[in-house]
């Protein structure tokens, strides 16, 4: 691999071979690449296809002079920040104006010497390279602020140092100098990260929203951020990059179908509470009289399919109001060592029709953690109600292991069922998915449980993930980060 620095390529135009010779001897041995064009034609030609780094160009030159030669390198979009030093024997002040007018950088007088050559040769470099740095700098915030995604970019204290167009709208920020982005945005928006974990710099992408809520005043806004943190070879912080994007309008239409779920279980949810009503008056009050076998049957089938109808409506209200609420319900310290097996004494008595071995352990006896209780019992619920609705053995076991970390607490529960195939792994945990082959509705519910699951674990700044062998054992595996048991 050839580690020797690029030499600055120079072209040389003079119709004369005498002074193009003497430029060579000049450039050559001083590490520049010297390109010889004995016209104006030639010279033109050569601009286009080298992409020379400076231009020494004289100016009477014969059918095309060194001022229309000048003039196409400037209209030409590739060409029009090559630096061009007129080589002249003029010395009156119209023909330098002319040049100028031209565009041309410097110009230098015939006989020139050596030591100036090179001193206008170098100087003239270093102007092409900061000029050039500037253009595609100017080119690139171009194209940044007309892209409709915002981009802020933050140095490693979040202090913003610079926004294109788009992001100050967003944030609604004209003047950014000395915002430090964290505490700006925590203070004007609802966020769907911890304030922790967003400022955890060991963590370099992390995806959350920025929310702003709809008000007397103005619209709802949901921005998804996209946030890298960039650092050097020697793992030293150079930028923090966010991209946000606008999806106010998604999220808007996903809210759309929530509300019309939770609308629809609400207008469901008075007629089946009468028909459960007197479906248990009649079985169990005797309002009706004796009832014979065949009607109790019946009874029996209308009571406990209305209850089934009744705890899935429940389950859609449940998921419909999580994405608009999570963010603003109230979180407690919870003793997960206390609180998981109080849980399940209370849960295990809903599944009196099965045999249930349920088992707890735990790493220690005070585990303390930071969320919202109604949250954590939905999770549990759901996981439970999962294994025991989709396990065909005579006796289910369920094991729940509660593992306390330094920076995180690991919940795992695993259960004896039929497992779950690979290729249903990535979907089990999407809207309205069950693994029941063709689902025939011969297994109770539509789908939405594992979701939900999902769904409130990232509300919680977790994660879940699944482990499993078929006709053998399924693990459900919850990671949840310790957040501070102080508020910010």
């Amino acid at each position: 691999m050839n580690s020797q620095p690029k030499k600055p390529k120079v072209l040389c135009v003079d119709d004369e071979k005498r002074n193009l010779d003497l430029l060579s001897a000049m450039l050559n041995p001083n590490g520049y690449e010297v390109i010889l064009a004995d016209s104006g034609e030639v010279a033109i030609k050569m601009v286009e296809n080298v992409q020379p780094d400076l231009i020494l160009l004289d100016v009477k030159m014969p059918v095309i002079s060194g001022y229309e030669v000048l003039e196409k390198i400037r209209k030409n979009l590739r060409t029009r920040l090559i630096p061009v030093v007129m080589v002249t024997s003029l010395h009156e002040t119209a023909d330098r104006v002319t040049a100028m007018e031209k565009g041309c950088d410097d110009f230098i007088s015939k006989p020139f010497e050596n030591v100036e050559l090179l001193a206008r040769v170098k100087s003239l470099l270093q102007m092409s390279y900061y000029r050039r740095q500037l253009d595609e700098r100017k080119k690139n915030e171009t194209i940044i602020n007309e892209i409709s995604d915002g981009i802020v970019i933050c140095n490693q204290d979040w202090i913003i140092s610079e926004m294109n167009m788009a992001a100050k709208k967003y944030l609604n920020l004209d003047k950014f100098a000395n915002v430090q982005f964290v505490n700006y945005i925590y203070k004007k928006f609802s966020i769907s990260i911890l304030r922790y974990k967003l400022m955890n710099i060991q963590e370099q992408h992390k995806i959350f929203n920025i929310c702003r809520p709809e008000s007397n005043e103005f619209k709802p806004l949901i921005l998804r951020a996209d946030c890298d943190i960039l650092k050097s070879p020697d793992q030293k912080i150079e930028n923090i990059v966010l991209v946000l994007r606008d999806i106010t309008r998604e999220r808007r239409e996903e809210l759309f179908k929530q509300e019309f779920i939770s609308l629809m279980s609400h207008k469901l949810r008075t007629p089946v509470m009468v028909i459960t009503s007197y479906a248990d008056a009649f079985l169990n009050d005797g309002i009706i009289g004796t009832l014979n076998e065949t009607q109790k049957k019946f009874l029996n089938n209308i009571y406990k399919s209305t209850n089934l109808l009744s705890r899935l409506m429940d389950k859609l209200l449940k998921f419909s109001c999580i994405d608009k609420d999570y963010l603003l319900q109230e979180k407690h310290e919870i003793n997960l060592s206390l609180f998981i097996p109080d849980f399940i004494k209370n849960t295990i008595g809903i599944y009196k029709e099965k045999k249930v071995l349920l088992r707890c352990k735990k790493s220690n006896e005070n585990i303390p953690f930071l969320i919202n209780g109604d949250n954590l019992e939905l999770i549990f619920a759901n996981l439970i109600e999962n294994s025991i609705k989709f396990n065909d053995k005579a006796i289910i076991e369920i094991d729940i292991n509660i593992t306390d970390g330094e920076k995180t607490v690991e919940i795992s529960f695993k259960d004896n069922g039929k497992g779950i195939p690979s290729e249903e792994r990535d979907k089990i945990f999407d809207k309205f998915y069950q693994i029941e082959k063709f689902f025939t509705g011969q297994i109770d519910g539509v789908g939405l449980g594992l979701a939900l699951v999902k769904q409130l674990v990232t509300a919680c700044g977790g994660a879940v993930t699944l482990q499993s062998e078929i006709g053998k054992w399924t693990k459900f595996l919850i990671t949840l980060e310790k957040p501070s048991l102080k508020s910010d």
